[in-house]
C-alpha cells in the first residue's frame, strides 16, 4: 500500500511537471543564424543586435520560435550559411551567384544609397540631373562593396576607401568629395563619430536603385522551404499587429 502510494506521488508530481513544462518547451525551437556588423541594421553594439536583428527576431518569435545570432566578418557569414553551419543568414540584397544557392525572403527592409560630403567644402550643396556633372567629383567607394563596381562602371571618379568611417574623415580633409553609402548607415556613422557635428556634413541621392535586404535559407536544407514560409508568416504577423512599425520608430526610420 505504501508503495503504491508514493507511486501515485511520484506520478502526481511528473504530470505536474509535464503541464507546466509544455508552455515553456513549445516557444523553445530555435533558429541558428550568422550575420555581420553593418551598424546600425546588425551590429553586436547596438541594442537589440540593429534594425534587421530585431525585425527577424520578432518574425520569428510571432511564430513560436527564437534566434540564435552567430555575429561574423561578412566572409565568413556567407561561408558559415554555404557550409551549413547556420541555418540562414541576413541581411543580403539578391544576386544571381547567391540565388544558386540560397532562398530568399520576403524584404526585411529597402536600403537606399546617398552621396555624404563636407559641407564646409560645399557650403552651396552639391546637386547633379546627369552622370556628366559628377564627373568632376572625387567619390570615395567602400572595398568589396557591390555598388562601387556600378559606380566605376558609369564612368565616374572613383576611389577606393576601407570603410566608411575612414570615408567621413577624408571628406572633412578634402582627400575625397563625396563618400557612397547607405543613408541610414552614413547617418548613424557621423551621429557616432561626430556627435553633435551631424549638421557639418550634407547628403544627396546616389544614382543607384534602392535595394531590399533578405534573409537567406540554403536551398540544401531539406526544410528551408518551410522555414521562409513560416518566416514570412511571422514578418506578415509583425507588419500587421505594428511591432514591425515600433521597430522602425525605435532606429528613427518611422
Amino acid at each position: 500500500m505504501l508503495l503504491r502510494k508514493v507511486l501515485w506521488k511520484f506520478l502526481y508530481l511528473a504530470l505536474i511537471l509535464l503541464f507546466l513544462c509544455e508552455p515553456v518547451c513549445a516557444g523553445e525551437e530555435k533558429v541558428l543564424l550568422s550575420t555581420g556588423e553593418w551598424a546600425p541594421y546588425t551590429s553586436e553594439y547596438v541594442q537589440g543586435g540593429g534594425l534587421c536583428s530585431e525585425i527577424v527576431g520578432a518574425a520569428f518569435a510571432a511564430v513560436d520560435m527564437n534566434t540564435e545570432l552567430k555575429f561574423y566578418p561578412w566572409k565568413r557569414a556567407i561561408l558559415s550559411f554555404q557550409r551549413g553551419e547556420v541555418e540562414g543568414s541576413f541581411p543580403w540584397v539578391r544576386r544571381n551567384e547567391t540565388a544558386a544557392y540560397a532562398l530568399f525572403s520576403s524584404p526585411l527592409h529597402s536600403q537606399k544609397y546617398s552621396f555624404f560630403y563636407y559641407k564646409e567644402k560645399f557650403p552651396d550643396g552639391i546637386s547633379y540631373k546627369n552622370l556628366d556633372e559628377l564627373m568632376k567629383y572625387r567619390i570615395g567607394i567602400c572595398r568589396g562593396y557591390f555598388y562601387g563596381s556600378q559606380l566605376t562602371e558609369m564612368g565616374l571618379n572613383t576611389q577606393l576607401i576601407n570603410n566608411s568611417s575612414n570615408g567621413i574623415m577624408m571628406l572633412m580633409r578634402g582627400y575625397i568629395d563625396l563618400m557612397t553609402e547607405d543613408s541610414v548607415v552614413g547617418n548613424y556613422l557621423i551621429s557616432v563619430l561626430m556627435p553633435g557635428r551631424e549638421h557639418e556634413f550634407g547628403e544627396n541621392q546616389a544614382p543607384l536603385k534602392s535595394e531590399p535586404v533578405y534573409l537567406l535559407v540554403s536551398k540544401k536544407n531539406p526544410d528551408g522551404k518551410a522555414l521562409i514560409e513560416r518566416f514570412d508568416s511571422g514578418l506578415a504577423k509583425i507588419k500587421a499587429n505594428g511591432i514591425y512599425d515600433e521597430i522602425l520608430k525605435k532606429h528613427a526610420l518611422d
